[in-house]
């Protein structure tokens, strides 16, 4: 694997291009590429379209620049390129146009990913234009954030997807996604994960959004996992009850949850959602396990369950004033650990009819705001995040690896910042090209 990344001008394109390709030519059994540049050579993807085996490349661009190759459709496909990922300017059409070439010229890709910055607030259409005969490549996983479409687009972008391919798909922006989310219904029954984060409409509410959730989760045939950002509780009940045998995956919490509570559920609501989902392996949720007197045990012991339940990642916001010193440390995020696999053993042997009963074996404390901040919540103060991770080494005790994993950022850095953070410390593999 070969990673490339950095911040190139157009005039050195040509030269960094030459560089590259004596590079590569030296690099036979290349299978993997991986580039995080402002700039993607056409003349690159020409070299490695030549090669008796091609590598996957995995581009993520900062939205600054895309070769001047791509101002044009290009005249020749990529098939090297299996993801891709950009921020763009909404009044950057010139970057809007070559974006779209450079998809369209890649008829291998299997991840897209489109940020578009600071242009949810705008006027300005703020996604390019399908065509009617246009085709996207057969996508995999699509993840669109603060894209807004101009009048019949949404249906457009449903009607050019080749749906039947689409497994993951993530939607996080204004009330607008939701049309995309109407013209879908019923077109991806093979869809296996689905993340929302939808702002309310302009009178407060996301009673449409939420009634065309409903709609379209009964067009799926087997939802493994489901991730939603301020929504209102009463959804999970749908998600649920819809989806509630399939679901692997269950992540539900709010965007800089400060509470009010400990928690967004009762221990009563965590234990009836165990019972309606007996093949959950990971759950995401706020909590405040600091807050005084104790951590949080009747949540814990609310969690502890589900029987299926192997990951726990908890959400955990750093408290300012009077409760500023019951911050998470090691020792805490260790008898959190420790509560939750006890709890699982009890659970085990009061109700083995409810099982099989998996034993637990991570467990991510996220202190701070790991998500992306929108506007206008996103201010221009960098926020710092800091995660404890406890990982179980020994079979016959609970006592866990436990690892401070300490990352920061400014407001409108890249997505997958939890993944990212784990793969730095080397628990987790990035194979996936996130």
């Amino acid at each position: 694997m070969v990673e490339i990344s950095g911040i190139f001008q157009q005039s050195q394109s040509m030269q960094l291009s030459k560089l590259l390709v004596r590079v590569l030519e030296k690099l036979e059994r290349l299978e993997v590429i991986r580039w995080e540049c402002t700039l993607v050579p056409s003349n690159i993807l020409l070299h490695l379209n030549q090669r008796q085996r091609t590598p996957r490349v995995y581009i993520k661009t900062h939205g600054t620049l895309l070769s001047r190759d791509y101002s044009d459709r290009p005249k020749f496909n990529s098939p090297s390129i299996w993801s891709f990922s950009t921020s763009l300017s909404p009044a950057n059409f010139c970057q809007h146009n070559a974006v779209k070439n450079l998809i369209f010229s890649s008829p291998s890709l299997q991840t897209l990913r489109i940020r578009i910055r600071y242009g949810v607030e705008s006027g300005l259409p703020v996604l390019f234009i399908l065509d009617r005969n246009d085709v996207l490549p057969a996508i995999k996983t699509m993840k669109l954030t603060n894209c807004r479409f101009e009048r019949n687009q949404a249906e457009r972008w449903a009607q050019c997807l080749q749906a039947d391919h689409l497994k993951s798909l993530t939607l996080d922006g204004t009330d607008h996604l939701t049309d995309l989310l109407i013209h879908l219904t019923g077109r991806v029954p093979n869809l296996t994960s689905l993340g929302l984060r939808i702002r309310p409409d302009r009178y407060g509410n996301l009673s449409r959004t939420c009634a065309a959730l409903e709609k379209f989760l009964r067009g799926i045939n087997a939802l493994e996992s489901f991730t939603a950002f301020d929504f209102p509780r009463s959804i999970l009940s749908t998600v649920v009850t819809l989806q509630g045998p399939h679901l692997r995956t269950l992540r539900f919490r709010r965007t800089r949850f400060n509470g009010p509570g400990k928690s967004v559920f009762t221990f009563a609501e965590l234990r009836s959602y165990a019972l309606s989902l007996p093949r959950l392996e990971r759950l995401g949720i706020d909590l405040c396990v600091y807050q005084p007197p104790c951590y949080s045990y009747d949540i814990l012991l609310g969690i502890g369950r589900f029987p299926g339940l192997k990951h726990v990642e908890l959400n955990v916001p750093f408290l300012r004033g009077e409760y500023a010193a019951y911050h998470v440390n090691a020792l805490g995020a260790e008898m959190v650990f420790r509560h939750l696999s006890w709890a699982k053993m009890w659970y085990k042997k009061l109700r083995p009819q409810e099982g099989p009963w998996a034993r637990f074996e991570t467990l991510d404390i996220k202190l701070g705001e790991w998500e992306p901040i929108r506007p206008p919540l996103a201010s221009g103060s960098p926020i710092r995040q800091q995660m404890y991770t406890c990982r179980r080494v020994s079979d016959s005790s609970d006592k866990p690896m436990t690892v401070l994993v300490t990352r920061g950022y400014e407001p409108g850095d890249d997505d997958n910042r939890y993944e990212r953070a784990l793969a730095s410390a080397g628990l987790r593999d990035m194979a996936d090209g996130l």
